[in-house]
């Protein structure tokens, strides 16, 4: 639906319902919906906690009791915000396996959250996402297996009614070196000791090459 086509649709469902008839009327300068009954001195009264259109009619999310629209032919009643028929704008996607240190703006914390797409495609289009050279840090050490949850912009999980989708996923492994700190830069002294550990090793190895083959020969 866009705001329009919903406001038939809503005018064809009360008709079905009730024997007189209601208009929701979208106003294009403030982006907001009016809802007046057909019947002069007639009050329509919205009960919030039965609905499931709030977002689209334009009601806060958390609102609850009634709405109240009394009949005016000149001075109609609006909803207290704009239509919203964005539908998902962003996806989010959440991994417990994969978890690192990602913070969400939604929750304002950390959370499962590995990546989020934005869904810029019209209705019934291709999305496309590639976040190559984007990374995060997975918290965990050991990975058994790898759980996917795909959310919306208001951390809902989606319904994806039965379209397809693809994911691919690269992990990627790095060994800290012996003389690497933990934030990953190089402990310099450290790194001389391993390179000359290293020497010593190969001349060793070289000694004990040429110690085998004295041996060798003196068994001919």
């Amino acid at each position: 639906y866009d705001a329009n086509t919903f406001a038939t649709a809503f005018k064809d469902a009360f008709e079905t319902t009730f024997t007189y008839s209601a208009t929701l009327s979208y106003n294009s300068t403030t982006g907001k919906y009016s809802l007046v009954s057909s019947q002069s001195n007639h009050t329509l009264t919205l009960y919030l906690e039965a609905t499931t259109s709030k977002t689209l009619l334009g009601i806060p999310e958390t609102a609850m009791g009634t709405l109240v629209f009394p009949y005016s032919a000149t001075t109609p009643s609006y909803f207290p915000l704009p239509v919203n028929f964005l539908g998902v704008t962003k996806i989010k996607v959440a991994s417990n396996a994969l978890a690192g240190d990602n913070y969400d703006s939604a929750s304002l914390n950390t959370t499962t959250l590995v990546d989020t797409l934005s869904t810029t495609a019209v209705n019934f289009g291709l999305t496309t996402f590639n976040s190559l050279g984007r990374e995060s840090y997975v918290k965990a050490k050991r990975i058994d297996e790898i759980d996917i949850q795909m959310r919306d912009q208001d951390n809902r999980l989606l319904d994806f009614n039965g379209v397809n989708w693809t994911m691919t996923i690269i992990l990627n492994t790095h060994k800290r070196q012996m003389f690497s700190k933990r934030d990953g830069t190089i402990n310099f002294d450290k790194l001389v000791r391993f390179e000359k550990a290293q020497e010593e090793t190969e001349t060793l190895k070289e000694e004990l090459k040429d110690i085998s083959f004295i041996n060798i020969s003196k068994s001919k």
